[in-house]
Formats: structure tokens, C-alpha cells, sequence
């Protein structure tokens, strides 16, 4: 006679209503920039689009793809990103903590990978975000891809 298990418990019918209400309709698979971008709708639409032309602006020749579930930019490595999130907006950058911020837009002050937050009904800086995508670019272009191997060993010697 077999031992039934009972170590793997279904979740209770409380559980499944609480995930239910929350997550009531499993996220679309989001393949290029532009599903990414119509998976929100209003002004965070538009704020990402625009943060997406502003990129694209700067650096002409950077390659725009999905990864880690947000629009990633690509320069030899990744360079900038953006993400979405419920009340604001982020255009992100690896090597922030070493971008030039006068006006001290980039959060959080401690931590290497440093973003801006854009929210509804704030203006959007163009000239001041191009110059830090150009000088994320600069950067990029002398010290290399920061998520490669080597990079990462090197910066453990250092």
C-alpha cells in the first residue's frame, strides 16, 4: 500500500481568488520595443516613446531589443534602458554613478546602475537626457561593456 502525498498542497480557494483578483489576465508575451511600448497605455505610453525617440536621436546607430522584460539599448553591451512601472517611468543607465549630474536627476545616489524617473505631467529635459545618453555612450566607448566577463573580473581586481 502507497503513502499518499501530502507535502504538495493546492492553494487554498482564498489563495486563488486573492491571485485571481490581482493578476486577473496573464501579461502578453512582449516581443519587440513596440509591444512594450503598447502595453502601456496613456502617459506612460507616451513618456516611454518619447524617452525611446530620445535615445534613438542620440545614438543613431544603438540596437534596440527586449531583454530582461523592458526595452534594453545596445551599444557592444548594453548602454541604457527603460522601464515602465505603476507611477512613474525610468530611463536607466549601467555606469550612472559615473555620468556627469549637475542637476542630480539620477537615483539612487548609492548604487552603480543609477536611473531618472519621469512621472505624469512633469517636462521632459530632451537636451539635459541626450547629453546623458552621449556621455553614457563616451563612457561606453572607453572603458568597454560593463556586463561582460572580462569586466567583471577586472573590476574585482581593481
Amino acid at each position: 500500500m502507497g503513502r499518499q502525498n501530502t507535502s504538495r498542497k493546492l492553494p487554498s480557494s482564498r489563495m486563488r481568488t486573492f491571485f485571481e483578483d490581482t493578476f486577473p489576465v496573464k501579461t502578453p508575451t512582449i516581443r519587440t520595443v513596440d509591444d512594450y511600448v503598447l502595453r502601456y497605455a496613456g502617459w506612460r505610453g507616451e513618456i516611454i516613446q518619447e524617452l525611446r525617440d530620445i535615445v534613438q536621436l542620440a545614438v543613431p546607430e544603438v540596437r534596440e531589443s527586449i531583454r530582461w522584460l523592458h526595452p534594453v539599448y545596445e551599444l557592444n553591451g548594453p548602454l541604457c534602458f527603460i522601464k515602465g512601472y505603476r507611477y512613474d517611468v525610468r530611463l536607466g543607465f549601467w555606469r550612472g554613478d559615473q555620468l556627469p549630474d549637475p542637476v542630480g536627476l539620477l537615483l539612487p545616489p548609492n548604487d552603480s546602475m543609477r536611473y531618472v524617473r519621469l512621472m505624469e505631467d512633469e517636462p521632459i529635459d530632451h537636451p539635459y537626457l541626450q547629453g546623458l545618453v552621449k556621455a553614457a555612450v563616451k563612457l561606453h566607448r572607453k572603458l568597454g561593456d560593463q556586463t561582460s566577463p572580462d569586466q567583471r573580473w577586472n573590476k574585482k581586481l581593481l
